[in-house]
């Protein structure tokens, strides 16, 4: 009788199994173009990868958790808690894996535990819907094989909105089984699924959570369900406030909210509200009309970022048949799905007198919204339809009634016990098409991955030299000390400097004795003074020798009228490469000074070009250069001699009370000493990281040691997972238990 009820067991959890290694299949088939140790993307990519490195470098020297960046690729100190999601997915792979794997390596895991989570995590949650398997199977493949989701890692490097994926089906599954039993598993997926979609992107969490509060109100707002409701509220709410803790904590006590993620100027208005006013509204309308009628067409073999955000005909199908049952049927979970779903596709249309204010007066929360909001709906869009489709395939299937698609093939003549097989064969070959469809359409966006791989074995990425350059980082493209005198170096000694007591005046700095150093020979390869029209051109500038692991810093004197904004100054050797678009196009004479170095045995050829391309083709654009200087400068002939980056220590002389300006950004948490004194850091007018100095020798020393309330709070968030994770080993083996007791009596 035992083995009689194991083998009725085994039968019930074989086809779970098999439809488990088909989604596999299908996830790693999509992610293909990732699994490699090449590098693919660009400026984002890049950026992501040199976080996801000083994060690697950390935790494997035993710092954790991480909040500001400390190691060669985030010099800086940048701090990180905005993408707490994506760093520590990396870090959990790059211990399961025993960190064997290179940086880029563990980038690309994350992409593809992504996709592989994403499609079983939507399964389970439809199958607990509950949904039919072939049914949920199929929905699983059109939600992880959308355009819009697939084009974010392959085509425009958005990580952190691809890191959602697994968790989406989470808080729609929690909210959809909150309208029917309200019980504590609902509210444990909906507050913990919550509470990870936050982690990994802001923006896209709040459209969720703003989302999901309606819809809760909405349920209290129904007869006899209001404490009912309320209950389930609660214990939701309680659940993502404590196993959300520790990232709001870290937010809002190291105020990343006022400082970053919020909007890309460089020195954003106090306050967490910001609205987007006018000209944002202008910019991203335009982008949305750019998205119509493309968002309807078969996708093209190139990348055209507009064409690529939609949803798909599969999803699109599913949606429209989910909207015909929805006007028919009373069930509160497809009716918010599919209105939900519609709102967000109207935001995506450019009706006159609708979306241009909707967007125009949004307030700028957590970057709620950016130009291409694409980017982030059409995850959400993805789940939604999916979810939308599984609660009205299975109200007509369990009801026996036809509606929209299905009223055309439904036999009536036949008699009742064959119309539900009849229809329920119709919506498999229905589903099996449009999965098979929009699998096809997939292929064209995998292919933009592989056309992206780096064809260098060894990423130019992972070389120290070439990790200096972030483009999201304010602080190292355009310096707001020295406009117009503008500043794109990537030697973290040449951003420390000594200030007056008040913060104000400079008494010596770093990078301005580093241009006295010592010169170094190159060959032109223009002739100074240089006029040019700037047409669409690439104009080299000098080749020198770099000998290894030397400190050069390159001066150049530009003046540019109508260039764009994407001219660039291009360096290239046989290990460095680095671009730089440091032009203003003010038609005022600036300096442009970046530092470059080589980790190339020996020594490296580098050629210094300029790519430029005039900003209107109808102006005239000119581009002179009036002066190059390249010279050599020791990290111990600096007035500020940094002994160790990371932790700071610095030795610093000076005549007068003065300020130690460092090269790290300022955020709360910093412990700072000044001859083994504790003194308080202060940020400095353009937002560094300042220590007082007292006439003579000083030695400082920076250690960053976190807020007491992120310190506090990660204690309980850990907690809090770990119960979290408890509970649903306990409520998956009580789900295993009663399937084995189903067998045994059923023997």
């Amino acid at each position: 009788m035992f083995r009689s009820a194991c083998a009725r067991w085994w039968r019930l959890v074989w086809p779970e199994a098999v439809a488990c290694a088909a989604l596999t299949a299908v996830a790693l088939h999509l992610i293909a173009p990732f699994l490699t140790d090449r590098f693919i993307g660009a400026s984002d990519a890049v950026w992501y990868y040199c976080l996801l490195d000083d994060h690697l470098h950390q935790t494997r020297a035993g710092i954790f958790p991480v909040y500001v960046g400390q190691s060669h690729a985030n010099w800086n100190g940048h701090p990180v808690g905005l993408l707490a999601g994506y760093l520590l997915t990396g870090a959990a792979l790059d211990l399961v894996t025993g960190g064997r794997y290179s940086t880029v390596e563990v980038q690309h895991l994350t992409l593809a535990w992504s996709i592989w989570a994403g499609a079983l995590s939507a399964y389970a949650c439809l199958r607990a819907l509950p949904a039919r398997r072939w049914l949920a199977g199929a929905l699983a493949c059109l939600y992880v094989s959308c355009p819009g989701t697939l084009c974010l890692p392959g085509g425009l490097d958005m990580y952190p909105s691809f890191m959602v994926l697994p968790y989406v089906p989470v808080v729609l599954y929690g909210l959809a089984r909150g309208a029917r039993r309200g019980d504590g598993t609902a509210a444990g997926c909906l507050g913990g699924g919550t509470a990870l979609v936050w982690m990994c992107h802001a923006a896209i969490a709040l459209w969720l959570s703003v989302g999901g509060a309606l819809f809760v109100a909405a349920l209290a707002a129904r007869r006899g369900r209001f404490w009912h409701t309320v209950r389930f509220a609660a214990l939701a709410g309680a659940a993502f406030a404590v196993l959300s803790a520790w990232y709001f904590a870290t937010v809002f006590s190291m105020e990343l909210h006022r400082s970053h993620g919020m909007t890309e100027a460089p020195e954003p208005p106090a306050g967490l509200y910001r609205a987007t006013g006018p000209k944002f509204a202008d910019d991203l309308t335009r982008n949305v009309r750019a998205s119509v009628p493309g968002a309807y067409l078969p996708l093209g073999d190139r990348f055209e970022p507009m064409s690529y955000f939609q949803l798909g005909y599969g999803l699109l199908g599913l949606l429209g048949f989910a909207a015909g049952v929805a006007l028919r049927e009373r069930v509160p979970a497809l009716r918010a799905f599919v209105g939900a779903a519609l709102g967000l596709l109207v935001l995506l249309h450019p009706l006159a007198g609708l979306t241009w204010h909707v967007w125009a007066n949004l307030p700028r929360t957590f970057g709620v919204t950016g130009p291409w909001p694409m980017q982030r709906f059409y995850v959400l869009l993805a789940g939604l339809g999916a979810f939308a489709g599984a609660l009205a395939v299975e109200r007509v299937l369990s009801r026996g009634r036809a509606a929209l698609a299905f009223t055309v093939a439904a036999p009536h003549a036949a008699p009742r016990r064959h119309v539900l097989p009849a229809r329920a064969a119709l919506a498999a070959v229905v589903l099996v098409v449009g999965t098979g469809y929009s699998l096809h359409q997939a292929q064209k966006v995998r292919a933009l991955g592989f056309r992206a791989r780096d064809p260098d074995p060894v990423p130019a990425v992972s070389r120290p030299e070439n990790q200096s350059l972030r483009a999201h980082n304010w602080l190292t493209v355009h310096d707001p000390r020295t406009t117009p005198d503008r500043v794109t170096v990537g030697d973290p000694l040449l951003y420390n400097r000594v200030l007056d007591a008040d913060g104000v005046a400079v008494l010596a700095a770093n990078r301005e004795a580093a241009g006295r150093g010592t010169p170094v020979p190159f060959v032109p390869a223009v002739a100074l003074p240089f006029r040019a029209d700037a047409g669409t051109s690439v104009r080299p500038l000098l080749t020198a020798r770099f000998e290894s692991e030397r400190r050069y810093l390159l001066t150049l004197r530009v003046t540019s009228q109508n260039v764009s904004e994407g001219a660039a100054l291009v360096v290239r050797g046989a290990t460095l490469r680095r671009e730089y678009r440091p032009l203003d196009n003010t038609g005022r004479p600036q300096t442009v000074r970046v530092t470059l170095w080589t980790s190339a045995p020996g020594a490296d050829e580098v050629q210094v070009s300029l790519a430029s391309a005039p900003a209107d083709p109808a102006a005239p654009a000119t581009l002179s250069i009036d002066g190059i200087e390249l010279t050599r400068y020791e990290a111990t002939d600096l007035p500020v001699r940094v002994d160790a980056l990371h932790p700071y220590a610095a030795t610093v002389r000076t005549d007068r009370p003065a300020r130690l300006e460092t090269h790290l950004e300022f955020v709360k948490g910093y412990e700072a000493t000044v001859n083994g004194a504790r003194v308080e850091p202060a940020p400095s007018p353009d937002g560094m990281l300042t220590v007082p100095l007292a006439e003579g020798d000083n030695e400082v020393r920076l250690v960053y040691r976190g807020t007491p309330a992120a310190r506090a709070a990660f204690v309980v968030s850990g907690l809090g997972w770990l119960a979290a994770l408890g509970a649903a080993v306990r409520v998956l083996g009580r789900r295993l238990a009663a399937g084995g007791r189903e067998a045994t009596a059923s023997a």
